[in-house]
């Protein structure tokens, strides 16, 4: 089976796996990645320069899979959204979509790596506002009204469906969301250069610390859903905190380190911090949840008892 042909089962577990309401939140979403990518390629195809080959196939691939999520979605959905499940794929007829996915599956061999499947499940996590890290942030749930919050959250899942970079998911919230109206409506001569540059670097730095904490978040969530689901069938599993040790970690993330608890328990508070099911500790935090069981950590007391032994 190809790449392509992979990632296309996967992704129809993913949507059979997914609940009606979050079907919901992310049809719209999976339809503006596609009609943006659909208008991307456009210009790829046009172009059609040799350093772009990969970055084309990747393109082509994840286009096909769009357009293969969604209508597994719209076919989940009809019987609760009725008439509103028409796929309106003129983009789609227009790029030749059986034509694109013959063209993904014979370059699959050469560029394997332009072809994953979607992370739906991140994609949910970052458009459900309960479980992202922006609604708890006082500070933050205090600047943004509610109707920017719901923006940034469908602009990081529709990044995560495209996915981008970082540094792309930043761009997205500056040129879409209401993080740099402020810097817009004061226009170009309203204030000095000077203080421009340092509201849009304010701006930069605020989009793209949301994205990466909210990255963060969601593929923890991912994975602590993953691990409640092998503890039921396969008792034992245990969530660990792995702190980035370096000079840049924090004293509480490091405080945290290595600590476990079960699937459906929480992490200590640190500090002024709550407890947390699973990381971020806070904004930008790199830390990551790992699996774990309760004999691997004999194993390893046996191999340390050796090592001093000798």
């Amino acid at each position: 089976m190809s790449g392509l042909s992979d990632a296309i089962f996967a992704n129809e577990l993913a949507v059979q796996r997914a609940s009606v309401p979050e079907l919901r939140r992310l049809l719209p979403l999976l339809r503006e990645a596609e009609r943006e990518l659909g208008k991307e390629l456009g210009g790829w195809l046009k172009r059609q320069s040799p350093s772009d080959t990969y970055d084309r196939h990747r393109h082509r691939a994840l286009f096909a899979q769009l357009h293969e999520v969604i209508e597994h979605a719209e076919r989940k959905l009809g019987p609760a959204l009725a008439d509103d499940v028409t796929h309106q794929a003129d983009h789609a007829r227009q790029a030749a979509q059986a034509h694109l996915r013959d063209m993904v599956e014979a370059g699959s061999a050469q560029f394997e790596g332009a072809i994953r499947p979607l992370r739906i499940d991140v994609a949910a996590i970052m458009a459900e506002e309960q479980h992202t890290m922006l609604a708890r942030m006082q500070s933050a749930a205090a600047k943004y009204s509610a109707e920017t919050m719901a923006d940034i959250h469908g602009k990081l899942a529709l990044g995560v469906l495209r996915n981008e970079t970082v540094d792309q998911m930043t761009s997205r919230l500056l040129q879409s969301t209401g993080l740099i109206k402020v810097l817009k409506a004061r226009g170009a001569d309203a204030v000095a250069d000077g203080v421009a540059d340092k509201m849009f670097r304010t701006a930069k730095w605020n989009a793209e610390r949301i994205a990466r904490t909210e990255l963060v978040n969601a593929y923890a969530e991912c994975q602590a859903r993953e691990l409640r689901a092998a503890d039921r069938e396969d008792p034992g599993w245990l969530m660990r905190w792995d702190a980035a040790n370096d000079w840049r970690t924090c004293k509480w993330c490091y405080s945290l380190d290595k600590t476990t608890i079960t699937p459906d328990g929480m992490f200590p508070g640190v500090g002024r911090l709550g407890a947390r099911p699973h990381p971020p500790l806070h904004p930008c935090c790199r830390c990551s949840l790992v699996p774990w069981r309760e004999e691997w950590s004999r194993s390893q007391r046996g191999r340390e008892s050796l090592y001093e032994a000798a």
